[in-house]
Protein backbone atom coordinates (compact mmCIF):
# COMPACT_ATOMS: atom_id res chain seq x y z
CA UNK A 1 0.00 0.00 0.00
CA UNK A 2 0.89 3.52 -0.73
CA UNK A 3 1.36 6.03 1.42
CA UNK A 4 -0.25 8.73 -1.08
CA UNK A 5 -3.57 10.62 -0.45
CA UNK A 6 -6.17 10.32 -3.13
CA UNK A 7 -7.43 14.10 -3.10
CA UNK A 8 -10.85 14.66 -4.92
CA UNK A 9 -12.02 18.13 -5.96
CA UNK A 10 -14.39 18.41 -2.79
CA UNK A 11 -11.13 18.29 -0.74
CA UNK A 12 -9.21 21.20 -2.31
CA UNK A 13 -9.43 24.69 -1.25
CA UNK A 14 -11.06 27.15 -2.95
CA UNK A 15 -9.75 29.29 -4.97
CA UNK A 16 -10.33 33.52 -4.31
CA UNK A 17 -11.25 35.91 -6.18
CA UNK A 18 -8.58 38.52 -6.93
CA UNK A 19 -8.74 41.65 -5.74
CA UNK A 20 -9.67 44.76 -8.17
CA UNK A 21 -6.77 46.97 -8.15
CA UNK A 22 -7.11 50.71 -6.82
CA UNK A 23 -6.97 53.21 -9.27
CA UNK A 24 -3.83 55.49 -9.84
CA UNK A 25 -3.86 58.47 -7.61
CA UNK A 26 -5.08 61.29 -9.61
CA UNK A 27 -7.80 59.42 -11.63
CA UNK A 28 -10.84 60.45 -12.04
CA UNK A 29 -13.27 58.29 -10.11
CA UNK A 30 -15.71 56.82 -12.27
CA UNK A 31 -18.79 57.88 -10.05
CA UNK A 32 -17.29 61.25 -9.85
CA UNK A 33 -19.01 64.04 -12.55
CA UNK A 34 -16.14 66.29 -11.78
CA UNK A 35 -13.11 66.43 -13.65
CA UNK A 36 -9.77 65.41 -11.76
CA UNK A 37 -8.21 68.91 -11.45
CA UNK A 38 -11.33 69.84 -9.14
CA UNK A 39 -11.45 66.80 -7.37
CA UNK A 40 -8.09 67.66 -5.55
CA UNK A 41 -8.89 71.79 -5.73
CA UNK A 42 -6.38 72.38 -8.38
CA UNK A 43 -9.49 74.48 -10.09
CA UNK A 44 -10.17 76.20 -7.19
CA UNK A 45 -6.90 77.95 -6.60
CA UNK A 46 -6.67 81.34 -7.87
CA UNK A 47 -3.83 82.21 -10.02
CA UNK A 48 -2.43 85.52 -7.40
CA UNK A 49 -0.11 86.89 -10.65
CA UNK A 50 -4.08 88.26 -11.92
CA UNK A 51 -4.57 89.88 -9.02
CA UNK A 52 -1.44 90.86 -6.83
CA UNK A 53 -1.67 94.41 -7.47
CA UNK A 54 -5.46 94.93 -6.20
CA UNK A 55 -4.82 92.71 -3.36
CA UNK A 56 -4.32 94.27 0.28
CA UNK A 57 -1.22 94.06 2.15
CA UNK A 58 -2.14 91.87 4.89
CA UNK A 59 -3.45 89.20 2.57
CA UNK A 60 -1.37 85.59 3.02
CA UNK A 61 -0.48 83.63 0.20
CA UNK A 62 0.80 80.35 0.01
CA UNK A 63 4.42 79.08 -0.08
CA UNK A 64 3.73 78.06 -4.04
CA UNK A 65 0.91 81.32 -4.69
CA UNK A 66 4.35 83.58 -3.69
CA UNK A 67 6.45 81.66 -5.60
CA UNK A 68 4.08 81.90 -8.62
CA UNK A 69 4.56 85.78 -8.39
CA UNK A 70 8.02 85.89 -7.86
CA UNK A 71 8.49 82.90 -10.35
CA UNK A 72 10.51 80.73 -7.80
CA UNK A 73 9.80 77.42 -7.11
CA UNK A 74 8.08 76.75 -3.44
CA UNK A 75 11.33 75.06 -2.43
CA UNK A 76 13.30 78.03 -2.82
CA UNK A 77 11.38 80.42 -0.76
CA UNK A 78 11.28 77.29 1.94
CA UNK A 79 15.11 77.26 1.69
CA UNK A 80 14.98 80.92 2.25
CA UNK A 81 13.35 81.05 5.18
CA UNK A 82 14.60 78.67 6.95
CA UNK A 83 18.25 80.67 5.97
CA UNK A 84 16.65 83.88 6.86
CA UNK A 85 16.50 84.78 4.13
CA UNK A 86 13.74 86.38 2.09
CA UNK A 87 10.27 87.40 2.65
CA UNK A 88 8.74 87.83 6.14
CA UNK A 89 6.07 84.98 7.19
CA UNK A 90 3.30 84.95 9.20
CA UNK A 91 2.61 81.27 11.20
CA UNK A 92 -1.50 80.52 11.81
CA UNK A 93 -0.95 77.24 13.89
CA UNK A 94 1.26 75.01 11.24
CA UNK A 95 -0.16 77.07 8.19
CA UNK A 96 2.86 79.31 6.85
CA UNK A 97 1.64 82.61 4.75
CA UNK A 98 3.80 85.27 2.98
CA UNK A 99 2.32 88.34 3.11
CA UNK A 100 1.71 90.73 -0.05
CA UNK A 101 3.25 93.23 1.92
CA UNK A 102 6.28 91.68 2.56
CA UNK A 103 6.28 90.76 -1.01
CA UNK A 104 6.03 93.95 -2.25
CA UNK A 105 9.18 94.80 0.16
CA UNK A 106 11.19 92.06 -1.02
CA UNK A 107 10.37 93.01 -4.78
CA UNK A 108 11.08 96.57 -4.08
CA UNK A 109 13.95 95.93 -2.55
CA UNK A 110 15.29 93.81 -5.50
CA UNK A 111 14.63 97.00 -7.92
CA UNK A 112 16.33 99.07 -5.95
CA UNK A 113 19.38 96.84 -5.92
Amino acid sequence: MSSRQIVTSGDMPKRRKPRPTAAPRGAPKKNNPQPAAAAHGEAQRRDPRLDFDKLSDSVGLTMREAADILGLSAETLKSWRHAGVGPEVVKYGRAVRITVGALRKLIAGHKAS
